[in-house]
């Protein structure tokens, strides 16, 4: 089960002065669920689904609609949106249909009584964002369905992923890792999810690699890559069973390095993860040491990457124009919908706190 919580005090940002009352704050609220981490739908709620569900009214070109959340838990964000749906769009809350799809049954069974209020607009789904088909959903995909997803590819799996230097000094993707006895080894790509993605990364020129090596000083002939290929698996989904779609995917874009003795134990590894030990709190060198399930992985988010995978998915469906989703900074996407979640200086942690994150969407 994953090391989340969801509140039940929200913070009355109307009340706080400042970005200093705001972090003591959320300092308390860590100490009250002990160090579970806080996603910013739940920190920022309600309006950070305040702020989407505007989104969404804005872009509705329908009067039914479906809400397919992805990874949607606990069931946070679903009540606080549509809270907002039923009171200010009552006739479009009455077309919703909102479907919560997570892999944990004992958070499904939180959302379910959390949603209560919405009982007849709400349901859950137990599947698996990499491997889902539309009878998961029971509804006529004719229907406009937004599809969401706010930190899910941060948790989703990722493989690693080898290039090698050819004899004219072009990379080529190589090799896959495979873990035996906890132990790394690697083996020639079979995976077609990993071939995948080996077409769409696209890797550092040669020099570039060079030069980042001497800098590191560990000057090698390969270099080594994550890549998310449980999030291509959730995107193929989305595009086989779900047509009329708007996407939108929020996550965190980079993550801090991890506080070790030595930089010499870090993977160095493009978008290695950041490993940490549910029990001390204490950072790991390298996902080998969490393979007893005894720490939290995270992947920053390749949005690039992302975006990229999309469009190549979706190639021959519609217009290059209209295919390749948008990216920017979440504090960007939210700036005309957030205004209600402000200190009373001004400052919005809507807009100003996680700056790490962005988000990606297809209207």
């Amino acid at each position: 089960e994953p090391a989340i919580t969801a509140l039940e005090n929200l913070i009355d940002y109307g009340s706080l002065r400042g970005e200093a009352e705001y972090r003591k704050a959320v300092a308390e609220l860590y100490t009250s669920t002990n160090g579970a981490f806080l996603t910013p739908s739940e920190l920022f709620a309600p309006w950070y689904s305040y702020a989407v569900a505007r989104w969404v009214l804005h872009c509705m070109e329908d009067s039914q609609l479906n809400i397919i959340e992805f990874g949607g838990g606990s069931g946070t964000f679903a009540v606080h949106f549509l809270d907002y749906l039923r009171s200010a769009a009552p006739q479009v809350y009455q077309n919703i249909n909102y479907i919560d799809a997570d892999v944990s049954q004992n958070l499904l069974k939180d959302a379910t009584i959390r949603n209560e209020r919405h009982e007849h607009r709400f349901q859950t789904r137990h599947i698996d964002a990499c491997s889902f088909s539309a009878n998961f959903f029971d509804q006529d995909t004719k229907i406009p369905t937004f599809v969401l997803a706010f930190e899910l590819c941060d948790n989703l799996p990722h493989d690693k992923l080898r290039y090698t230097c050819t004899n004219n000094n072009f990379w080529k993707a190589t090799h896959q890792a495979f873990v035996l006895d906890d132990e790394e080894y690697f083996e020639p790509i079979q995976d077609m999810w990993i071939q995948l993605a080996a077409e769409i990364f696209q890797p550092p020129t040669k020099s570039i690699f060079d030069h980042i090596s001497t800098l590191l000083g560990r000057r090698r002939d390969h270099f080594d890559v994550f890549v998310p290929t449980g999030a291509l698996q959730w995107l193929a989904g989305i595009r086989d069973t779900l047509p009329r779609h708007r996407l939108l995917l929020a996550d965190f874009d980079s993550l801090p390095a991890p506080h070790l003795a030595s930089d010499l134990q870090r993977d160095i590894a493009r978008n290695a993860p950041l490993v940490t030990a549910r029990n001390s709190g204490n950072d790991l060198p390298s996902y080998l040491a969490a393979q007893d399930g005894s720490a939290d992985i995270f992947f920053a988010t390749d949005f690039r990457l992302i975006q990229a995978a999309y469009s190549h998915l979706h190639v021959g469906q519609a217009e290059p124009d209209r295919l390749e989703p948008t990216v920017m900074k979440a504090s960007t996407f939210f700036k005309p919908y957030a205004a209600p979640c402000a200190t009373r200086s001004g400052y919005n942690p809507l807009l100003s706190d996680f700056s790490n994150t962005s988000i990606l969407f297809r209207n």
